[in-house]
């Protein structure tokens, strides 16, 4: 039973092929160091309104990066997930707590 099959349709490509040679991205990235991120104020008088405000923003899903100031100055810039007990819980569960905080702000 020898069949004989229908003959398939070649294109036949005389010119030499340059299918995706040039590519554009038009995204910008910046680096910019921590002393130099820009904060915005989260309303509140006090932290923990702060903290609050933060938790229940329409914007936090599961994290929120942040910068925090300690009462000796230091600045933080962490991603808090959660707070409970009167810790702030980061992402890399780290735990601060929250009377060491002087100031919180989100960070860029």
């Amino acid at each position: 039973m020898d069949k004989k099959l229908p003959k398939v349709f070649q294109n036949h490509i005389d010119h030499p092929v340059r299918n995706n040679r040039d590519v554009y991205y038009s995204k910008i990235q910046e680096e910019q160091t921590t002393s130099e991120r820009s904060h915005h104020t989260i309303r509140g008088n006090t932290v923990n309104e702060k903290i609050n405000t933060i938790f229940s923003s329409p914007t936090y899903v599961y994290k929120a990066d942040v910068e925090i100031v300690l009462n000796n100055g230091e600045k933080l810039t962490r991603k808090v997930i959660g707070a409970n007990q009167g810790q702030l819980i980061t992402m890399e569960n780290e735990l601060i707590p929250v009377n060491q905080i002087q100031d919180i702000y989100f960070s860029e």
